[in-house]
């Protein structure tokens, strides 16, 4: 988690727009990217 940036990064096997709508209901939330890890 990037507090300064305000920038969450998720890796594995998660639901991007399920995390998205949880965190909706507390904080403005947007999807930067999506694809593989690296």
């Amino acid at each position: 988690m990037d507090m300064k940036n305000r920038k969450l990064t998720l890796t594995g096997s998660v639901d991007p727009v399920l995390v998205v709508k949880k965190l909706r209901k507390t904080y403005s939330t947007d999807i930067v990217s999506v694809g593989p890890a690296k």
